[in-house]
C-alpha cells in the first residue's frame, strides 16, 4: 500500500526542488543536482508517513521549531543512509591493513588513533577497528587503539552504538571472526563489548569539522560520501581532513571522488584499486 501512495504523490516542481536544495545543501554540504530522484524518494517516503500531502507544509515544518528540528534528524535518516555492510569495500579494507602492518613497527605514538568520517549505522567503523586488532595482534603489539566514528544523523549514530546487526550484513565474515568480535542472540548478532570499548560515536557535519576535537589521526577513512558534495566543498573538506592527520598517516577516499584535488601536505598513493593519500612528513 506504501509503495501505491509514494507513486502517486506529484513530483517535486523545480521550485520545490530549488528550496530543498538549497535548505539541505546549506545545512548539510550535500548537493542533490545529479540525485534529484532521491530526493523526490526520500521526501515522498517521509510525507507518507506523517500523513502531509504537501512538500512545501513539509518544508516549512522542517526549517523552524523545536519540532522541525526533531523532524530534521528523521529527514536526514531517510536521505542519508545507504545499504551498507561490513569489510564492504575488500580492497580499501585490504589497503588499511597493509598499510597498519608497515606503518605501525615504526610508530611511536601512545595510541593508534583511526577516524571513520562518515560511519553510517557502524559497519565501517567496526570493520576498522577489527582491521586494528588484527595487525596489532599480528604485530605483537599492546599498543592501545581507539575509532572515532562521526555521522551528521543522531538516529544512525544511536542504532550505531547498538552495534545490532542482521546475519546478511555479516556475509564477508567468517566463522573464526564472527566467534571472536559478535555475540548471537536468536537471529541477530551483537558487537562484543571489548571490540564495542574502542570505538566512539561522535556526531559531526563534514563541511563543519571546526569545533570536532579530532586530531592526529594515523588512519582516516572518508569513502564514499564526498560524491554527494559539490566539487568546492570537496576539496574543502579534504583540506580540513588534512590538517587533522598525523605526519606519516593516510587518508583513503572513494576511488572515483574529488578527482583533481591537490594538496602540497599529501601525497597521492599510487594503487590500483584504492584512492588513498600520504601525509608528509614535517
Amino acid at each position: 500500500m506504501a509503495n501505491w501512495q509514494i507513486n502517486q504523490l506529484p513530483k517535486l516542481s523545480e521550485q520545490e526542488f530549488s528550496d530543498w536544495q538549497l535548505l539541505l545543501e546549506r545545512r548539510t554540504g550535500i548537493n542533490f543536482d545529479k540525485h534529484k530522484h532521491m530526493l523526490n524518494t526520500g521526501l515522498s517516503q517521509r510525507l507518507i508517513e506523517l500523513g502531509i500531502k504537501s512538500y512545501r507544509e513539509y518544508y516549512l515544518q522542517v526549517s523552524s521549531g523545536a519540532r522541525g528540528a526533531a523532524e530534521w534528524q528523521a529527514l536526514l535518516k531517510n536521505l542519508t543512509i545507504k545499504e551498507t555492510r561490513f569489510f564492504r569495500d575488500p580492497d580499501a579494507f585490504l589497503f588499511v591493513k597493509e598499510f597498519l602492518l608497515d606503518y605501525l613497527p615504526s610508530h611511536n605514538a601512545e595510541s593508534l588513533e583511526i577516524w571513520s568520517a562518515a560511519c553510517s549505522t557502524g559497519e565501517e567503523a567496526y570493520s576498522l577497528a577489527i582491521t586494528a586488532h588484527q595487525c596489532l595482534r599480528s604485530l605483537k603489539q599492546q599498543k592501545y587503539f581507539g575509532v572515532t566514528a562521526t555521522d551528521i544523523c543522531l538516529s544512525t549514530l544511536s542504532q550505531a552504538k547498538r552495534g545490532q546487526y542482521a546475519k546478511r550484513k555479516l556475509e564477508v565474515i567468517d566463522d573464526e571472526m564472527k566467534a571472536e568480535f559478535f555475540e548471537q542472540k536468536d537471529s541477530r548478532y551483537y558487537i562484543n563489548q571489548q571490540l564495542k570499548s574502542r570505538v566512539c560515536f561522535v556526531q559531526a557535519n563534514l563541511v563543519d569539522l571546526q569545533q570536532l576535537p579530532v586530531r592526529n589521526m594515523d588512519v582516516i577513512f572518508c569513502h564514499n560520501v564526498l560524491i554527494y558534495f559539490t566539487k568546492q566543498v570537496q576539496f574543502s573538506v579534504l583540506d580540513e581532513l588534512v590538517t587533522r592527520l598525523r605526519p606519516g598517516g593516510v587518508l583513503i577516499i572513494g576511488s572515483a571522488e574529488a578527482q583533481g584535488w591537490q594538496n602540497s601536505a599529501v601525497k597521492k598513493i599510487e594503487h590500483e584499486a584504492v584512492q588513498a593519500f600520504l601525509k608528509c612528513m614535517e
